[in-house]
């Protein structure tokens, strides 16, 4: 009836959102308890878009983190900060379906060669490979291993030029790159003195206005889709009401707009009289 189906939105509604607490809980519990790769980063923020030379930027990035974090050389553990990479985060919203169309591509490339290399291995003996068994470039979206070839050279070429330097294809980055460290001691001494080392970053800031800010790295569940990847407390709780508000809508208007004329106007009318909604009017209604 109304007032049961409207408990049970509520109520599954309610289960949902515990649900997606303790799966966070969890994956915060387990990244406490084990090392990840993540153990191993530190997100930065607020750069320069443009920023994109991953070998420059690593060297000025360690450069800050050193002159953040001295150790002496009289200590036992004498070895600087060391970050052995980044990794950038590039906006590429404008080319997201040609970077899916590519990575699909490639996804089944790898899979015929996969086939190919099995067969080959299975019919090793004989040297000769059923004819329904071949797994063929025709199996495949590019139809035939000429235009195969020529689609990888495509792409190849499309993705050096999102990468090329004098490109005007070249991709900016979102102002965002996870700094990759050697050691977890490197991390958690830079993490201690985050302020001080972004300071030395500013340099490289978007404008005078937006900090450079260093941001922990978790585990996040794998369930977790990208764009919702490494959101803060504060933004997590915001998304989280809007959610509530937009579900508890939807509710509302279905239970006001549907549910209830439907009982009040067809169902309850029947039951008052002690009989059913019946009939091919009902059926076709959905009664």
């Amino acid at each position: 009836n109304f007032y049961a189906i409207g408990v049970l939105y509520v109520l599954t509604f309610a289960i949902s959102l515990a649900h997606g607490k303790r799966q966070l809980a969890a994956a915060r519990t387990f990244d406490s308890e084990n090392k990840t790769m993540s153990d191993y980063a530190l997100r930065l923020s607020g750069l320069k878009k443009e920023l994109t030379n991953e070998a420059e930027l690593t060297a000025k990035i360690q450069e800050s983190f050193r002159a953040a974090c001295p150790r002496p050389e009289a200590s036992e553990d004498s070895k600087a900060v060391e970050v052995i990479g980044v990794s950038i985060c590039y906006d590429y919203l404008k080319e997201w379906s040609s970077v899916d169309a590519m990575r699909d591509r490639f996804l089944e490339r790898m899979d015929l060669d996969l086939q190919k290399k099995i067969l080959s291995d299975a019919h090793a003996g004989s040297n000769v490979v059923p004819e329904e068994e071949r797994i063929t470039a025709a199996n495949t979206s590019a139809g035939d291993e000429d235009a195969m070839r020529r689609q990888v050279e495509e792409d190849r070429k499309q993705a050096r030029a999102w990468f090329d330097a004098d490109s005007k294809e070249r991709l900016r980055s979102t102002g965002e790159l996870f700094v990759v460290f050697r050691h977890i001691r490197d991390v958690e001494d830079v993490w201690a003195v985050r302020e001080q080392a972004c300071r030395g970053l500013q340099p490289l800031a978007e404008s005078p206005t937006v900090p450079v800010e260093l941001f922990q790295v978790f585990s996040e569940p794998p369930s977790v889709n990208w764009w919702h990847l490494a959101v803060q407390p504060a933004e997590r709780n915001k998304r989280v009401l809007g959610a509530m508000l937009k579900i508890s809508a939807i509710i509302t208007c279905v239970q006001l707009l549907i549910i209830l004329p439907y009982s009040r106007f067809i169902l309850w009318p029947y039951s008052a009289i002690g009989s059913a909604a019946g009939g091919a009017k009902m059926q076709v209604a959905g009664a």
